[in-house]
């Protein structure tokens, strides 16, 4: 994990994982001098200065800023370290971490001890709908990998996807008919959503997306394909986990950005509408 990964780890890992710190400018332990002494100098970790969590008080993600004692807790060094920090938007919010770091044969490591309050499942209100009666799994499914038991987690989003997907696709061909994607694409994407066979119905959905619908260039529906099709014989529920967080952005920016894409061109479309007819109007006054 790189430093600046530390953050959201702060925030979203589950209790418990222990995770390699690559500290490019960390120093290992060495023997220098001090008064006279010859000394033992551990590394030194910045503490994060803002992470971003959702906060219960605003009712959205915002930015959260440690919230410390300026001077006397601003690395963190090995051993247990208790984190606070405080919601930039209310100032009201606190939230707490506590991390145990140690060296193993040079390599820093930081493990995840205790949080409050607990982690939580915040889910956007767009993305709560769309998941309707799968609302549940996707409960049951968070709760497992904040647990650190990846492997259920996963069984459930693997469901999850499963009773889902033709709403995603769905969710896809309007965004599709909105920007005027090429008809084939359009009607592909609809046969797959008419199809019976989970693989078919993605992989059909990933060729036939348009580049204009794919951030950066990524492609939602083939990453999902890619992610589903790791079978889950040999992972480890470290693994697994990542899988999870993995398959929760590709469903969260099909059900949440793209959506919310095409309802705002619809929306503007209808606006465009009433301003040239507006012009118009006005126009055949002179």
């Amino acid at each position: 994990m790189k430093y600046s990964e530390l953050a959201k780890y702060l925030v979203e890992a589950p209790l418990y994982q222990p995770k390699q710190l690559e500290v490019a400018f960390g120093k290992t332990t060495e023997l220098v001098e001090h008064q006279g002494f010859l000394v033992e100098e551990e590394p030194e970790i910045p503490v994060p200065e803002e992470v971003e969590r959702y906060c219960t008080i605003c009712r959205s993600a915002t930015n959260w800023r440690w919230d410390g004692v300026p001077g006397s807790a601003e690395v963190i060094e090995l051993g247990l370290k208790w984190i606070p920090y405080r919601c930039r938007n209310c100032g009201k919010e606190s939230f707490s971490v506590w991390i145990r770091v140690w060296l193993s044969e040079g390599k820093v490591f930081v493990e995840k001890v205790g949080q409050y309050p607990k982690l939580g499942i915040a889910l956007p209100a767009d993305f709560e709908e769309a998941l309707g009666a799968s609302r549940g799994l996707y409960i049951k499914g968070m709760t497992s990998r904040h647990a650190g038991y990846g492997i259920g987690a996963l069984a459930y989003f693997r469901r999850i996807i499963d009773d889902t997907i033709a709403d995603m696709l769905g969710v896809l061909e309007a965004a599709m008919v909105e920007a005027d994607a090429n008809a084939d694409a359009i009607e592909t994407v609809r046969r797959a959503r008419a199809g019976k066979v989970f693989d078919e119905k993605v992989k059909l959905a990933a060729e036939a997306i348009p580049p204009n619908l794919k951030p950066g260039g990524m492609n939602p529906f083939a990453d999902l394909y890619d992610l589903y099709s790791i079978g889950l014989h040999g992972l480890s529920d470290e693994e697994c986990g990542e899988i999870v967080d993995a398959m929760d952005e590709a469903m969260k920016y099909i059900y949440t950005e793209l959506k919310s894409r095409t309802e705002g061109a619809a929306r503007y479309k209808d606006a465009a509408t009433k301003i040239h007819q507006t012009v118009a109007k006005l126009r055949s006054r002179k």
